[in-house]
Formats: structure tokens, C-alpha cells, sequence
């Protein structure tokens, strides 16, 4: 594959150009959302979780930030952590990879333990989140991949593995003749 910007003569902001690959052209700075599943550990209940999440990533200018979200439990909707997260982070991409980390603020929502009871006490808590995704590129704004994460609160600190789906907005059309 060829990778050739074809816009940035033709417009002024960086943040606004494209790329041509084969017959198509891309936009370089785009918007992605990634989906999945995957495990972690939630170390204030000391047992691992399944978790589902999903991550949606804008640019403004050529600054990326990042919404997501992801459900922790015992096991598929059997949920006891719900997390809403925003970030900003930085993006290395080319024609075969997205890699991508992010760090912010989070809100979660779940129960404390108390004692042997996991479910007993309803909790709402701030805290920060991390995230590292690597995508591997099908096409250019498809793929799958995988990501670590983390987020911590006074009342639980929770850290995991996911694999997920990559979808972008890069696609632009086929090159103009």
C-alpha cells in the first residue's frame, strides 16, 4: 500500500488532511470507536471479572479525547461495577496499526463489600482511568485488537485485559480521477 497525503497543499490545517491508499482516500486525523470484552481484576472484591466496554474516540483539531464506558461482574449481566470515563491521550497511527493511550477522570457506580456480602451497599465514587489499546488493521478503518485498563476510587481499584473491534470514520471515497 501507498501512503501519499493528497490534501495538505489544498487545506491549511494540519488536522484536515487526507491519505490515499490504493483507490481510496482516508482522512489522517478521524474519529474511532472500539467495542469488546475481556477480564479483569476488581482488587477490592480479590476476584477476577468479566467486563464489557466500549470507547469512543473524537479529535478536535489534532487533539484526541476519549467516552467510554465499561460493566464489571461476576459474569455476562451479572454486573456490580458500571464506569463512565473521559480522557485525552495521543495516537500513533499508520496504514497497519492503531496504538493508542488515554488517561482521565471516571464515575462509577456499584457496590461496596461488606464482609462476606459483595452486594449489600450501593456506592457512587469518582476516580481516574488508564487505557493502552494496540489495534491490528484489517483495512485501514477496520481491525481488532486488544487493550490494558485501570481505574481506581477510594472505594476500588479495578484492572484488566480486553480484545476488541475497531471501527473509524476515516473513510473518505475513492480518489477523484
Amino acid at each position: 500500500m501507498h501512503l501519499s497525503n493528497i490534501s495538505s497543499a489544498q487545506q491549511p490545517y494540519p488536522w484536515k488532511r487526507d491519505t490515499l491508499i490504493g483507490e481510496n482516500k482516508y482522512r489522517i486525523y478521524n474519529n474511532w470507536l472500539t467495542a469488546g470484552t475481556g477480564w479483569c481484576h476488581n482488587f477490592s472484591y480479590g476476584r477476577d471479572q468479566f467486563n464489557l466496554n466500549m470507547d469512543y474516540y473524537f479529535h478536535i483539531t489534532d487533539k484526541y479525547f476519549q467516552l467510554g464506558l465499561f460493566f464489571s461482574g461476576n459474569a455476562f449481566r451479572n454486573y456490580n461495577n458500571y464506569n463512565f470515563h473521559v480522557g485525552y491521550g495521543k495516537r500513533i497511527e499508520s496504514t497497519a496499526i492503531n496504538l493508542s493511550y488515554f488517561g482521565g477522570v471516571s464515575f462509577s457506580t456499584g457496590y461496596k463489600k461488606s464482609g462476606t456480602q459483595t452486594e449489600s451497599d450501593p456506592f457512587s465514587e469518582p476516580g481516574i482511568f488508564g487505557q493502552v489499546e494496540y489495534i491490528r488493521k484489517i483495512k485501514y478503518d477496520v481491525g481488532i485488537g486488544a487493550g490494558l485498563f485501570a481505574d481506581a476510587n477510594l472505594l476500588q481499584t479495578i484492572a484488566g485485559l480486553k480484545f476488541v473491534v475497531y471501527f473509524s470514520g476515516a473513510f473518505k471515497g475513492k480518489k477523484s480521477s
